[in-house]
């Protein structure tokens, strides 16, 4: 057992906030990172991405808290391996630049990523794609409904309804 009254003991507890802050400090969001961090440094920064997508510009690592988080961090490298952008893309914004009829399958889990849901309703022939999000301080969904051929054809959201408050009902 560890010695908590000799003289070390002190220093040892103000250790312990300091671990805690760089615990912390490693677990950053990936939108906080400054555009020209290289790609090395994300990674060793963030850990591998939940998917690395090749783009016209350069690469995109993409960092997803689906299906249990409400979060996917997309992070943005040039050519050379620079961060361009990094942004946490479930928001109501970028739900809106969607263009039905337009847009595939691809184009959502390329922006995306992975959904947290892939479900069917009956009224429509084809899976719909749902991710958790945060918004104002609800948690909410976003549903994608995706046509055989793989073209996003309905979008909206939902207010997220989870077992706690199905059993006030």
């Amino acid at each position: 057992m560890a010695n908590l009254s000799g003289p070390g003991a002190k220093s040892g507890w103000l250790a312990l906030p300091a671990a805690l802050l760089l615990a912390l400090v490693g677990c950053a969001n990936p939108d906080a990172l400054v555009a020209g961090t290289s790609r090395d440094q994300v990674l060793a920064r963030h850990g591998q991405p939940s998917a690395d997508i090749q783009l016209p510009t350069g690469e995109r690592l993409q960092y997803s808290r689906q299906p249990a988080g409400q979060q996917v961090y997309n992070v943005d490298l040039d050519a050379g391996g620079k961060v361009v952008t990094a942004a946490q893309v479930l928001t109501e914004a970028q739900f809106a630049k969607v263009q039905l009829d337009t847009w595939t399958a691809a184009d959502i889990q390329r922006e995306f990523g992975k959904p947290a849901m892939v479900e069917g309703v009956r009224s429509f022939n084809g899976p719909v794609w749902t991710y958790r999000y945060h918004y104002y301080g609800t948690d909410k969904q976003f549903h994608f409904f995706i046509d055989p051929a793989g073209v996003v054809r309905k979008a909206h959201a939902t207010v997220e309804i989870k077992s706690a408050d199905v059993r006030g009902l």
